[in-house]
Parts: C-alpha cells; structure tokens; sequence
C-alpha cells in the first residue's frame, strides 16, 4: 500500500499537551476567600477560567468531526450569582438522526468549611436534556451545594459532525471573565475564515506543528472522503490500526480580565454584540481531490435554500387550495383587496404550532390539511396563493431578535420565513403565523434588521424588515381647579402602530374593570373614574381610550403662589440610558411619535406668574427632536408636548447626545406654571 493513501485515512488528529494555569480540581483556599471581583466588585459572579480546545477526527463511517473540550471554572459571590451554577450547552441536530453528542461530563462545588476545601460532585440524576426547539437540544444542570462564596467546575467534550458551521466561541458574559483560552487544532486539509463579534481586540496566534494520527489500510477510504464532514447517524465509532505524522494548523488565543457585557434599553439581542469568534471552512485540500472552495456567499445559501424539496419545491404545489382560492378571488376586485383577502383567509384558517425553520415541517398540504404547521409551512402556503392569484410574491428569510445576526453567510443564519408581495412597485410584508397581525406589520421579533428576499429564479436581495412610519400615542388632556384647589381632569388617547399592537397584546384579555386597575397601579397617585377603552379587540383599528380622573394635592402653596407640573402623570421623567458610554446602537424597532396637549384653566382668583419657556431641541441627522410649548390663551393655558424619534436605529456615536436629550426633556416635562393670587 501507497504512503500516500494512508494519509488520506485520517481516523483521529491528537491534540498537543498544553500546560494549564488551571488544572481541574485544584480550586484554591485564595478562590474560596475572595468576596468581590477585584475590577468589578459590583459583579454577582466571575468566571475565573474558560477553556475551550479543538481538534478534528475522521472516521470511515462517519467523515470529518469536530471535537471540543469545555473546561469551567466559575466564582459565585452571592445569591444574585446563584443563577450562574444553573448550567446549560446546546446539541444540535439536522434530521433528528445526525447530531451532536457529549461525553466525560464532570462537574464539582467547592466550598470552604471549618477552614478546609470541600467538594461535592454533580451525581448523574442532575444531569438532563431538554428539547429547545426541533433542532436544538439543551443539555442542563443545577450545581449542588450552593452558598455564597462557592467555586463550581464543569468540563465535558463535546463532538459535532457540523464542521462547516461550528458554533461560535463566546469570548465574553454578563459576569466577568479572569482568563480565557481557545486554541483550535485543524488538519491541513482545511484552511479556515475567523469572524469576529464584538470590539475587543483579539490577538489570534498562528502556527504549524506535526501531530500523530491514526491510519486504516483500507484503500476505499480515497473513494468515502469525497462527502467529507458528512452527517450520518450516530455517535463516531474509531478504530486505530497504525499512526502517521501529519501537519497541522493551530491557532492560539487568550484572554486575561474581560469585562462583563452590558445590557441597556433599547438593545437589539444583546448576544449580537458579545465578543465572540467563529471559524469558517474557507477551502478544503484533500489528497488525491485537489483544492475545493468551501466560502460560500448569500446568493449561494438563498440559491441552496430555495431549491430544497422543503422549499422551492413546497411553493410550486398548488391544487390543495384551489377551490378556496377561487372563492375568495371571487370577492376581490384590487390587488390590495387579493393581498387582504388571502391574508386574512390563511391567517385565520392556519394555526402556527410554535415551530420556526425555514424549511416546512410536514409539507404544506398536509399542514393545510390539518389547518398546523410551522413558520414556513403557513408562509409559503401563503406565497404560493398569492403566486397563483397574479401576484407578485416571494418568501423573505428572517433571523429573528433572539436568533442574532450571523456573522457569515450560513444557512443556519435565517431560522424564519415570511412571505412579501409587491404593488405598483410597493412592498408589503406578510407574517400569517400571528394572529393579531395585520398586512405589512410584522412583531418586534421579526423586526430585526434585515431579511433575505427570494424571488422565482433563485435570486435574492437584502430587504429592510423595520418599519419607516411612525407609531403615535396622541393625548389630550384638560385639567381644572376645584375650590380646594384639586384637580379634576379628563384624558382622551388614541394610539397607532406597534404602540397599539403592544397595548392590544397587554390587554387585549382584560376586561375594562381590569385595565383601570393597572392604570392605577401604574399611577397610585391618581384616581379614576369614569372610562372607556375601544378597539383593544380589534387588529386593524387603533387604540383609543379616555377617562377621568382626580388628583389630590397636585400643586404646592406658598403664600400667594401655587406651582403646577402641567404634565402630571403623563410626565416620563427617567432617562432610560444611564451607562456612561455604549459601543452598540440604539434600537428602537420602529420609528415614534408621542402628542400630549394639555389644556389648564386657570383657576379661579388667580393670574398666570410664570411659564416654561418654549423649548425645541433636535438630534444630529434628523433622528429625533422634542418640543415644548406654553401658553396662554384666555382664561386657560395651552401647553403642548412632541417627543419623535424619527429612526428604528440611531448609531452609538450619537449615545452622548441621546443621553443628553433624554435629560433636557426630563427637565423640561418637571418645570412649573406659577399662578399667582389676583
């Protein structure tokens, strides 16, 4: 037999010794006694070391694997830290046959007692699996013997047949991380892409070395590896006969004093900005087949999507609804009347079972059938109808806001489908899986940057899936003195957009009797009476509610003077942004507009002393602006409030200016109307 066949034989790529700072099962008395973080005393937990190291193997039956070893070390302070020794990893699956698996499992508490280490082993009826979703399986566990003080370990090894699209490497967490460690040992058959999320400065270490594999004698081994990485049932099975030196490509990385992430309103999913790493399949050399390109591009992934069976194949079905098509293209006579009615029909008719993918689950005759199905089954259920009505429609992939952003073009990037269809050259949005939704509305978990749009012919383009008008709550409120000088008010609203859509979704299930005892909760100083609420059943009308209500001591007296807060409980008087700076954007999902007028009479035997000065403050490139205006008009004072944010997503350079004008329209909504005794 030819040396060089036996190359091609991989069957396991050894990992080179590396010393370690961090031996498991040598927790310190030093680790045991420390009370705070040193950097970040504020913190619940640290994790004092994380290790991840990876190689590859290969397998006659099984092809290429990637095998990581997971090493944890994790320091809880206290009981808001408890939640850290709560562990979970994730084992992915494609076919419910191929997926991952994890082996060597070991976890211990450490605490200090009566002056001595004490440990206490994670036993095995701790250990269970939970099924996140059709293709992610959580393996979860709960140390025992936590107290404040306690040092928890865990290491496991973790096998994935999915090499081309390894999971990332998480580099940073909401806690602080002492030392981190990654080194990624890969066969030289392979040439790799690193994407990086995040800020941090990453000093990747590049190397070569000779390793000991093992090899089979058998030659057919040439003909098995042309589906290299393939993904077959099972957990790899090795078998070793002889071993062979073999190049390798390392690739070191570490870590010291990485603080936590922090999470601030208005945060996309805050997971899109932790620093992470991922290693992509660039090119594969294998011997005897020459070079292949592995990268791949979006129109490359679309492409593929759109012709799976489970795809393309599912929008090119049509008989199954072709009755009910004909009866409602019989009641329609516009295109936007077609888009309407097809919509409504499939997002009554069709019930989601929960499920996102892309790919349909049972098929979508079948899911019409049972009126059930997933993401993709009832939205491309709804292109194809509107394909068959004349028009023009296509499925757009999404990621939803818990998804992420990919950082590279993956088919594991999009985990969502909804459907488009364009008018006159104007695009609307279609998601059938919400009930409560309404044409070109999608829910703020979909509202997540960007989608991939697909048209018949395979091609595809990015698409902006936020809205572009403004949601409004427009309130008028007018206030009067009584003789005691207490206010009795009345308050009309009326509320559009994803504001109506969020208030719908609060209170859509509440009776009248139920939603003013949340106002009250919310506003305990003011007391309600007489009400109305209208619309709050209703998807394509906008909320619209008012009331009255009293509020006992709503002025302070001094001598002849009495001072209002014209704004009362409408004020909103926190800023939202409180860290001094923020390296990610602001997201808003959707553009807003609050109107508040409030209209004083003025009470009796008093004159107006003194008004707010009228005030309009602007945010760079338009993004936003409010506006305050007081004034007198007869016997009552008129004062009108605009607070706009004209964008879904304002940069992080413009954080210090945001911040800024949070607080001058803090500050103006506190300022007071004088009225003095005539």
């Amino acid at each position: 037999m030819k040396q060089t066949l036996l190359l091609i034989a991989l069957t396991l790529i050894t990992f080179p010794t590396l010393a370690q700072d961090y031996d498991f099962g040598d927790v310190s008395k030093e680790e045991l006694l420390e009370t705070e973080h040193p950097d970040h005393p504020d913190a619940s937990a640290s994790i004092l070391y994380r290790d991840y190291k990876t190689r590859f193997s290969y397998s006659e039956e099984y092809g290429f694997f990637a095998i990581t070893e997971v090493q944890e070390r994790i320091k809880i302070y206290n009981k808001e830290g408890y939640k850290y020794a709560d562990v979970a990893f994730k084992l992915h699956t494609s076919d419910g046959r191929t997926k991952d698996t994890y082996n060597g499992l070991k976890a211990f508490t450490y605490n200090l007692e009566g002056g001595k280490v004490k440990k206490e082993k994670l036993k095995n009826n701790g250990i269970f699996e939970e099924e996140a979703s059709k293709y992610t399986t959580l393996v979860k566990f709960a140390m025992p013997n936590i107290n404040d003080g306690s040092v928890i370990e865990y290491k496991y090894e973790l096998q994935t047949p999915y090499i081309y699209n390894l999971d990332e490497y998480s580099l940073q967490e909401f806690i602080p991380i002492k030392k981190s460690v990654l080194k990624f040992a890969s066969p030289e058959y392979f040439g790799w892409n690193l994407h990086q999320r995040g800020t941090l400065p990453l000093n990747v270490e590049q190397g070569r070395g000779r390793d000991k594999i093992t090899y089979d004698h058998s030659e057919a081994l040439l003909d098995k590896m042309k589906d290299v990485g393939s993904q077959r049932h099972g957990k790899p099975t090795i078998n070793t006969r002889n071993t062979i030196d073999v190049q390798t490509d390392i690739y070191d990385l570490e870590l010291s004093n990485v603080p936590p992430l922090k999470d601030e309103a208005y945060t996309n999913n805050v997971n899109n900005y932790k620093n992470s790493l991922k290693f992509e399949v660039s090119f594969r050399n294998l011997p005897g087949k020459g070079l292949e390109t592995v990268t791949t591009t979006w129109d490359n992934i679309t492409e593929t999507i759109y012709r799976s069976s489970r795809f393309g194949n599912e929008l090119d079905k049509k008989g199954y609804f072709k009755s009910d098509l004909e009866r409602i293209l019989n009641t329609s006579n516009t295109e936007e009347e077609i888009v309407f009615n097809i919509y409504e029909f499939v997002k009554k008719k069709m019930n989601w079972n929960d499920y996102v993918g892309i790919y349909t689950d049972e098929g979508v005759v079948k899911a019409y059938r049972t009126n059930t199905g997933n993401s993709a089954d009832i939205n491309l259920m709804l292109t194809a109808m509107l394909r068959e009505a004349g028009i023009t429609s296509n499925p757009v992939l999404v990621s939803t806001r818990d998804h992420g952003i990919p950082v590279s073009p993956t088919i594991n990037g999009f985990n969502f489908v909804i459907s488009s269809a364009t008018i006159n050259q104007e695009l609307y949005l279609l998601d059938a899986t919400n009930k409560n939704g309404s044409v070109n509305f999608l829910e703020e978990h979909l509202l997540n940057w960007n989608g991939r749009q697909i048209t018949e012919d395979g091609r595809s383009r990015w698409i902006n899936l936020n809205p572009t008008s403004h949601s409004e709550n427009n309130t008028i409120m007018s206030l009067k003195f009584d003789e005691a000088m207490q206010i009795e008010g009345s308050l009309n609203s009326k509320i559009t957009g994803h504001s109506a859509y969020n208030f719908k979704k609060r209170f859509s299930r509440k009776s009248e009797e139920e939603l003013v005892a949340t106002f009250e909760s919310d506003y305990p100083n003011v007391k309600f009476g007489e009400y109305s609420f209208k619309n709050h059943n209703k998807t394509y009308e906008p909320i619209l509610y008012s009331y009255k209500f009293n509020v006992e001591k709503p002025v302070d007296v001094i001598e002849d003077k009495c001072y209002l807060t014209p704004m009362l409980h409408l004020a909103d008087l926190q800023n939202p942004f409180v860290l001094e700076d923020r390296t990610f954007p602001i997201d808003y999902q959707y553009p807003r507009k609050t109107n508040y007028i409030v209209n004083i009479a003025i009470p009796d035997g008093y004159n107006v002393s003194t008004l707010p000065e009228s005030t309009k403050v602007l945010l760079p490139e338009e993004l936003g602006e409010f506006l305050y205006k007081a004034k007198q008009v007869g016997n009552n004072v008129q004062v009108s409030y605009q607070f706009v944010i004209n964008s879904n997503l304002v940069p992080s350079k413009y954080y210090n200016e945001l911040k800024t004008f949070y607080n001058l329209a803090i500050e103006k909504q506190e300022e007071k109307i004088v009225f003095v005794k005539s």
